[in-house]
C-alpha cells in the first residue's frame, strides 16, 4: 500500500497546485506548480508502469486503475473545461501526456501496449516476436533444413492496424465513448489479436524451390547383356514433396507466431520395375552363360557355342508384374535364331547321298559303279535336344544323325524304268585347242550315268568332283590377270552349257545358271546367244542346278564326237509331254569394244613370235525367255535367262622366251 499511497499523495499534491493556481497567479505559485507538473511528466507514468509489472494484488490493481481512470478524466474533462483555465496549468500538461498513451489494460496478441506510446508499443510488440520473426519455420527432412525468411513465406504482421485500433481506445469518438472505452478498460481490459496476412502462393513456391532439391524420379531396374555377360543396375525408389499437404500445415505453424519445425511431408515412389522384376531372368541368363555349350556329331566333330554366341539367342522383354502396376523381365530364347544355327551346322555335316552310276539297257538301268548313302542333321530333334540343354544348363548335346539312303537302294535298281528320250543339249567345240577336248571329254565321262531321282536337284559341281588329273583333266594356258598362265580343266563350261542345255529343253526347272563374263562365239553355233552356262569350282564358285521334277527317275548320258566336234548330253526317263517354247533374245544395252588392244606376254613362246588370240567383241545384254508347258497346256515354266558380256579388245600374245 506504500506505493499506491505515495501516487495518491502526488495526485492530491497536484490538485491543491490547481487549485492554488486557480486562486492566485502568484510567481511562486506558477513555479512550483511548474515542478509539480514537470515531476508528473517525469515520473508519473514510469512508476505506474513499474507498479503494474509488480505482481500487484487484486484490490491494488483496482485501485490503481480507478486512480488511472481519474488521471485521464481529467485529462477528458480538459479538453471541455474552460480554456483559459487549463492552458497555462498542469491540466494541459495531464492532458497531453495522458493523449499521447494507449489506455491501460490493452494487449496486442497477449503483448501488454496498456500506458505506452504508438512507438514505444510497436517496439514492444516486434521485440516480443522477434524470434518469429528472424526464424519463423524451420523445415526438416533426413538431417537437412531450410528456414525461410518472413518475406519468402509471404507473410507480415499487420502490427500499425493493431496499435491503431488500440490507441484509438478512449482516444476517439465523443467523451461517452471514450470513458466506455476507459471503463471497459478498467472492468476487462482489451485483447487485440495481430492480425497476420500469409500469401499461400509464395509458400508453394518456396516449398517448390525445395521439391527441386530432394525430389528425385524413381529409377528401374535395367538389365542387359553384353560380350556374353549379364549385367544390371538396381532399382531406385523416388520421392515426391506433398506441396498441397505442407501448404496448410505451415499457415497452422505461422498463426502460433512462435518458431517452429516442420518435417517436410514426403511421399516414396516405387519403379515399376523393382529388384524384384528382374531377379528371375537374371539369375537364369547368368547361369546360362557360365560356360560354353558343345555339341558333337557322331562322326567326333564338334561345334561350340560360345557365351556369347548363347547370349544372342537370349531375348529380354518386359511385361506386366503380378503385382497392380508393376512390371517384370522375363528370359527367352529365340527358336527362329538357334534352328538358323543348327542349319549352318546341318549345310556342313549333311552329305548327299550319291546315287550310283547306271547303264541304260532296253527300259531298266545296271549299275556299274555303286552310289553312297548320305548323312543329315536332324535338325528337329537336335534343336529338342539343344532347348532341353538350355533349359536344365547342360553343357553337352549330341546331335542326332540320320542316314539318307541312295534313291537306288529304297526303291530297288530293279524297279526304276527308264521309258525314252526327255530331251538333249548340243554344243559345238570346233577349233578348239587339244587341252580343251580333253577336258571336254573328262567332264563328259563325269557326266555319264548319272542318276537323278524324282524330286533331287542336281549340282553340276558336285558330280563333277575335282577338277585335277585323278578325274583325267588336263592343264591349258588362259589369259588370267593380263597374263597367260596355265589352269586347270580349260573347256569344262563347255559341259556345262551342253548340260544346260539339255535341262532347258527338257522344261526342268533351273535353279541356278551362270553366264560367261565375255561372249564366246562358239556357244552361238548350234544355239543363240544366251544359251551359255558358266561355272567354276574353286572358292567362291558357281554352279548350274536344276531340279528333276518329272516325278519320275532320269539318267544323264553324254556324248562327244571329236569327229565333227559336238558334244551332246542326254536326258533319259519318262517323256512328260511337256511344250518348251524359247523366245528370240532380246538385246540391248550395246557397248562398243575397246579401241586399244591388249598385250600378252608369253615367255614360253620365242622372242618375235607375235600372234593374235582374241578379237574385240561390243559388250551387250541378252534376256532370253523360255516358256514350259504342260500337255493340257498350263504353263508350267516362264523363266528369263539374263546375261551381262563385257566388252573385250582385241588380244595379241607376244613371245619373250628363249
Amino acid at each position: 500500500m506504500g506505493a499506491i499511497v505515495r501516487i495518491v499523495a502526488v495526485c492530491n499534491d497536484k490538485r491543491r497546485a490547481t487549485v492554488l493556481m486557480k486562486m492566485s497567479m502568484r510567481t511562486e505559485q506558477q513555479h512550483l506548480l511548474q515542478k509539480i507538473v514537470a515531476f508528473q511528466r517525469e515520473h508519473v507514468w514510469q512508476r505506474l508502469a513499474a507498479l503494474w509489472k509488480q505482481g500487484l494484488g487484486q484490490s491494488q490493481q483496482r485501485t490503481l486503475n480507478i486512480l488511472l481512470l481519474v488521471l485521464h478524466t481529467v485529462a477528458l474533462v480538459s479538453h471541455t473545461l474552460d480554456a483559459a483555465e487549463w492552458m497555462t496549468g498542469y491540466g494541459q500538461s495531464m492532458a497531453q501526456d495522458m493523449q499521447a498513451r494507449i489506455v491501460p489494460n490493452v494487449f496486442i496478441q497477449g503483448v501488454p501496449v496498456g500506458g505506452l506510446t504508438p512507438e514505444e508499443a510497436r517496439a514492444a510488440v516486434y521485440e516480443t516476436f522477434s524470434p518469429f520473426l528472424e526464424k519463423p519455420v524451420t523445415f526438416e527432412l533426413k538431417g537437412a533444413t531450410w528456414q525461410p525468411r518472413p518475406e519468402e513465406l509471404g507473410f507480415a504482421f499487420e502490427v500499425d492496424t493493431a496499435i491503431d485500433h488500440a490507441y484509438a481506445l478512449g482516444h476517439t469518438g465523443y467523451l461517452h465513448d471514450r470513458l466506455g472505452d476507459w471503463w471497459q478498460s478498467w472492468q476487462q481490459g482489451y485483447a487485440i489479436p495481430l492480425k497476420l496476412v500469409v500469401d499461400e502462393t509464395r509458400i508453394q513456391a518456396y516449398l517448390l524451390e525445395i521439391a527441386y532439391q530432394v525430389e528425385q524420379s524413381p529409377q528401374d531396374a535395367v538389365m542387359w547383356i553384353n560380350a556374353g555377360a549379364v549385367h544390371s543396375t538396381p532399382a531406385r525408389n523416388g520421392q515426391q514433396l506433398l506441396i498441397d499437404a505442407m501448404v496448410p500445415e505451415v499457415i497452422l505453424s505461422l498463426q502460433t507466431l512462435q518458431p517452429q519445425q516442420i518435417g517436410l511431408a514426403v511421399r516414396e515412389l516405387q519403379p515399376a520395375l523393382n529388384n524384384t522384376g528382374i531377379a528371375e531372368a537374371y539369375q537364369y541368363v547368368h547361369t546360362l552363360l557360365q560356360a560354353p555349350l558343345t555339341l558333337t556329331a557322331q562322326d567326333g566333330r564338334e561345334w561350340q557355342w560360345s557365351p556369347t554366341q548363347l547370349a544372342q539367342f537370349v531375348q529380354l522383354s518386359q511385361e506386366p508384374g503380378i503385382d497392380p502396376g508393376q512390371q517384370r523381365i522375363t528370359a527367352s530364347l529365340d527358336q527362329q535364331r538357334i534352328r538358323a544355327e543348327l542349319d549352318d551346322i546341318a549345310d556342313e555335316l549333311n552329305v548327299q547321298p550319291i546315287e550310283p552310276r547306271v547303264q541304260r539297257i532296253t527300259e531298266t538301268v545296271q549299275i556299274v559303279q555303286q552310289g553312297q548313302d548320305g548323312v543329315r542333321l536332324n535338325t528337329d530333334a537336335s534343336f529338342q535336344r539343344v532347348m532341353q540343354a538350355f533349359r536344365e544348363f547342360q553343357r553337352h548335346v549330341e546331335l542326332p544323325i540320320d542316314v539318307q539312303p541312295t534313291y537306288a537302294s529304297t526303291h530297288g535298281i530293279g524297279n526304276i524304268r527308264i521309258t525314252g528320250l526327255v530331251a538333249k543339249g548340243q554344243s559345238s567345240f570346233a577349233g578348239s585347242e587339244p587341252y580343251r577336248i580333253q577336258n571336254i571329254q573328262a567332264g563328259a565321262r563325269r557326266m555319264h550315268g548319272i542318276l537323278i531321282p524324282p524330286g533331287a536337284e542336281f549340282s553340276f559341281n558336285e558330280h563333277v568332283g575335282a577338277v585335277d588329273q585323278s578325274n583325267g583333266f588336263t592343264q591349258g594356258y588362259a589369259i588370267i590377270d593380263g597374263r597367260t598362265q596355265l589352269e586347270w580343266g580349260g573347256g569344262l563350261c563347255q559341259v556345262s552349257t551342253t548340260v544346260f542345255r539339255a535341262a532347258f529343253w527338257a522344261g526342268l526347272g533351273i535353279t541356278e545358271r551362270n553366264e560367261h563374263a565375255f561372249r564366246i562365239f562358239w556357244y552361238e553355233t548350234l544355239e543363240p546367244i544366251g544359251m551359255d552356262a558358266a561355272i567354276f569350282t574353286g572358292p567362291y564358285g558357281y554352279d548350274l542346278r536344276f531340279v528333276n521334277d518329272t516325278g519320275q527317275p532320269m539318267v544323264m548320258e553324254t556324248e562327244v564326237d571329236t569327229i565333227n566336234q559336238i558334244m551332246t548330253v542326254y536326258l533319259y526317263g519318262t517323256p512328260t509331254g511337256r511344250e518348251v517354247i524359247q523366245m528370240p533374245p532380246q538385246i540391248s544395252n550395246q557397248v562398243a569394244p575397246p579401241a586399244a588392244p591388249r598385250y600378252v606376254d608369253d615367255p614360253n613362246l620365242p622372242v618375235g613370235m607375235f600372234r593374235q588370240t582374241d578379237v574385240a567383241i561390243p559388250g551387250l545384254d541378252v534376256h532370253l525367255q523360255r516358256i514350259v508347258k504342260n500337255p493340257d497346256g498350263s504353263v508350267l515354266h516362264d523363266d528369263t535367262f539374263f546375261s551381262r558380256f563385257e566388252p573385250w579388245p582385241n588380244v595379241y600374245v607376244r613371245g619373250t622366251g628363249y
